[in-house]
């Protein structure tokens, strides 16, 4: 009877990895659309003018990243800035110019429908 449980058991877990690896590449896909987008929207040389901010030095546009991330509690993607000020350039004037909330905001609904699709066969 302990082997019948322990092969359940075993299922469970074969089950529950195989859509957190599942949920871990779509993360990655998300990560580098969301990247592709703020690139196409924010120019990424000195001195010129994208749909968020003006770039002085290029820097806070050419630092922007994302990734997707798995550990033992979640799975998930992000999209960050890689400068210091970046948090400003988010906030400032009411935020009037961010770039990066709006985009995880425009694939966050659809992230959440493909990762129901995996739960609902």
């Amino acid at each position: 009877m302990g082997s019948d449980t322990e092969k359940v058991k075993k299922r469970i877990r074969s089950i529950y990895e195989t859509r957190r690896a599942q949920i871990y590449g779509i993360s990655l896909q998300y990560a580098a659309m969301a990247l592709l987008n703020f690139q196409m929207q924010q120019r990424i040389s000195p001195h010129s003018f994208g749909n968020f901010w003006d770039n002085q030095t290029a820097q806070a546009a050419a630092g922007v990243f994302s990734n997707a991330f798995k550990d033992e509690r979640s799975v998930g993607w992000f999209l960050a800035h890689g400068v210091f000020y970046g948090v400003y350039l988010e906030l400032a004037n009411d935020r009037k110019h961010e770039a990066l909330r709006p985009i995880v905001q425009q694939y966050a609904g659809k992230f959440l429908e493909d990762i129901k699709k995996i739960y609902v066969k």
